[in-house]
Formats: structure tokens, C-alpha cells, sequence
């Protein structure tokens, strides 16, 4: 067994997975397809994402931080031409 897991701290992959969203999770919270996450990952425009094997994993906080610098402020007044 490895050190940093000894039988005092236990550790499963249930654990560690905690702070991630699959694919399909994320499209469902982000209420878009699959597709345009693999597209976003594609292009290098989504949120940051970490492979395992061949999933895909979206880290809920870097994904919360992706979101958070997407804000936009607008100016309430329209312009006239």
C-alpha cells in the first residue's frame, strides 16, 4: 500500500472524484449538450478539464472559477447611432 493512503487514512476514488463533474453532469448543470463541451474542450474555450484515462473531468472548482471570469458588466445605457 502506498504511503500517503495507509490504512489510517484511507482513501477511495469515490473521494477524490467528489470534487469533479463528468462530462454529462456538467452539460446537465451548464444545461448544454456533450457536444459543446467536447467542442469547447476542442477549441480551448471551456472550463479547465482533466483526463483519466479516457474520461473527462471538469474540477467543480476551477469550473465555478471558469464561470466567475466569464462575468460581463454592461453599460445600462443604449447607444444611439
Amino acid at each position: 500500500m502506498c504511503a500517503v493512503h495507509s490504512e489510517r487514512h484511507p482513501v477511495s476514488s469515490d473521494d477524490i472524484l467528489d470534487d469533479y463533474y463528468t462530462r454529462p453532469q456538467l452539460a446537465a448543470v451548464l444545461h448544454k449538450s456533450e457536444r459543446t463541451l467536447k467542442r469547447w474542450d476542442d477549441e480551448r474555450v471551456g472550463p479547465p478539464i482533466t483526463y483519466n484515462g479516457r474520461d473527462s473531468l471538469y474540477r467543480k472548482a476551477s469550473t465555478h472559477d471558469w464561470m466567475r471570469a466569464k462575468e460581463q458588466t454592461r453599460d445600462r445605457r443604449r447607444r444611439r447611432s
